[in-house]
């Protein structure tokens, strides 16, 4: 596994990581943090992992199907972040770090985890049309306002993640709700 802060200190000189074996399962928060690496390869005999965007997104394997899990994305990833429908899961830490992306659309996603966002500073705006649950401080230590959409469905959100600032709104199924603030 991969701990967090693990290659962020005197680590800007790391540009590329390269998955060779199925050794490595985990990853966690801010792993990347504070370096430069723009791209994961995923050697064809790792098991554990796919690539996808150029090596911008890693997502955990899966035996039959399209992988649905974004474990890691690049701490340079940069701009408007936009998920394929087939990604339903935003893992802990994912984007935690990023200072470059703007927004996200993620029409598919139904969970974002723990820290998934925190500390993208520079996030303003996020749009999930399937979401349901927020996992704890998913968009701590952003320190600025943040417009977040959600499409509700029939099911409600099971959880709001414990968001600073932020009192959820009540909605009828299949409404839109834009909710504005400080997270």
């Amino acid at each position: 596994s991969i701990r967090s802060w693990l290659l962020t200190k005197d680590a800007g000189c790391v540009s590329s990581v390269r998955l060779h074996s199925n050794r490595c399962r985990h990853w966690h928060c801010y792993a990347f943090a504070g370096t430069k690496v723009s791209n994961f390869t995923v050697n064809a005999a790792n098991k554990n992992f796919v690539a996808k965007e150029s090596g911008k997104l890693l997502y955990k394997a899966v035996q039959e199907g399209k992988p649905t899990e974004l474990v890691l994305a690049v701490p340079t990833y940069s701009g408007a972040v936009t998920l394929d429908a087939e990604t339903t899961t935003i893992a802990n830490g994912a984007f935690a770090g990023n200072k470059y992306i703007t927004s996200v659309v993620a029409n598919g996603v139904t969970s974002v985890g723990t820290y998934a966002f925190a500390g993208c500073s520079s996030l303003s705006s996020v749009t999930m049309n399937a979401l349901t649950t927020i996992g704890d401080n998913a968009f701590e230590f952003r320190g600025k306002p943040l417009s977040f959409t959600i499409l509700a469905t029939n099911s409600s959100m099971s959880h709001w993640g414990n968001i600073p600032h932020f009192v959820p709104a009540k909605y009828s199924s299949n409404s839109m709700i834009c909710i504005s603030g400080l997270f």
